[in-house]
């Protein structure tokens, strides 16, 4: 998992950013996830976490930062299910996951 945590860059974030972007990473692939977290912070969508992207979570409201990010995600595991039949059985299970990880960062940053 550390391969994940370095590759994406999710140290240099603050640390809700970082939990978040490291379970998307995992889940997502980091380029997906790096683009889901660089549009919460208002960001041009690369698939890399850069100066840029760290200035700007820095510098965000992380809270809604990571609403932004958590919709980001949720929408799109919904186009996921909404264009394939054989994805739709999974779409319980990725917001699932979503929703658990958003709960367990605010318990642990709040």
């Amino acid at each position: 998992m550390g391969d994940y945590w370095l590759a994406a860059g999710c140290e240099e974030l603050p640390p809700p950013l970082g939990m978040a972007l490291f379970d998307g990473a995992v889940n997502l692939g980091i380029p997906r996830a790096s683009k889901f977290i660089q549009e919460a912070v208002g960001v041009a969508p690369d698939g890399r976490v850069g100066q840029a992207t760290i200035r700007a979570a820095r510098d965000a409201d992380v809270w809604e930062a990571l609403v932004e990010y958590f919709s980001l995600r949720a929408a799109y595991y919904h186009s996921l299910a909404a264009s394939s039949r054989s994805q739709a059985k999974f779409i319980k299970g990725w917001l699932r996951r979503t929703f658990k990880v958003a709960a367990w960062i605010a318990r642990a940053y709040l």
